[in-house]
């Protein structure tokens, strides 16, 4: 007489035939790399091109985050850090922003190749600042229009996957994207802190008093968007705010 924890042993017949069903459908049209392009029974992108991007390494300003030329040296303040202390309290970023990383962050947001934040996150979270505590992950928002536009938010993905890797609660909800801004392609510093002046917002029956957060978001370029983001946590009580993205763009 067969038990009942014996019957779990072997799969419904129907997950047997999704399994061969797949099988065949990868014989008739074998994965691809959605960056290289080259056959891979890999996950949406190749080891080869995941070998490619290249890491920020030290030295790096211990505030934001930037590279410095010089190597050999320690990690210190950069010049913007020591004139003005960021809204934020450290950020930091994997990858350089360029080549294949940045045709995988493209990809993820003007080709609808969503299914890439799963891999992209599952490499955020392999970021030493990811081993400290975290009481929320808050993902940088879009707006309305845009999110309607583009049909999902690249950084709520990555942030959900990082979330799940490190095992810590992501809410996207709590930080709102009140003001569409301008494309930032192109803007200087000051023209980019202008541009995202008063973009956003708390909800208003969020508290986040004595909560250390860390936001998210793709790409780090003079960190105006997160700095903003970063003061309107900051005043929604949040303790410490922490920035970590995919890439940096070196100006």
């Amino acid at each position: 007489m067969e038990t009942p924890s014996s019957s779990h042993n072997h799969p419904p017949a129907t997950n047997l035939f999704m399994a061969l069903f797949r099988a065949f459908i990868d014989i008739l049209f074998p994965p691809k790399c959605l960056i290289c392009m080259r056959h891979s029974i890999e996950q949406e992108i190749c080891t080869q091109c995941t070998a490619s991007f290249k890491p920020l390494i030290s030295p790096l300003c211990i505030l934001c985050g930037s590279p410095f030329l010089t190597e050999g040296d320690d990690n210190h303040r950069c010049g913007n850090c020591i004139k003005e202390i960021p809204p934020f309290d450290i950020a930091a970023s994997l990858f350089y922003y360029e080549e294949k990383m940045a045709l995988a962050i493209q990809k993820l947001k003007y080709s609808k190749k969503s299914s890439l934040a799963a891999h992209l996150g599952k490499l955020l979270s392999e970021h030493p600042i990811t081993e400290n505590v975290f009481d929320l992950i808050i993902p940088v928002p879009l707006h309305l229009s845009r999110l309607r536009e583009r049909g999902f938010n690249q950084s709520q993905l990555i942030a959900k996957e990082l979330g799940r890797n490190i095992s810590c609660n992501v809410k996207a909800s709590l930080l709102e994207r009140i003001k569409p801004t301008l494309p930032q392609v192109g803007m200087k510093r000051k023209e980019r802190i202008l541009n995202v002046k008063g973009a956003f917002q708390l909800r208003e029956d969020v508290d986040l008093r004595g909560k250390s957060i860390l936001l998210i978001d793709d790409v780090f370029t003079t960190g105006a968007t997160v700095g903003e983001c970063s003061k309107i946590l900051k005043k929604g009580g949040a303790n410490e705010v922490s920035v970590l993205t995919l890439a940096r763009v070196i100006l």
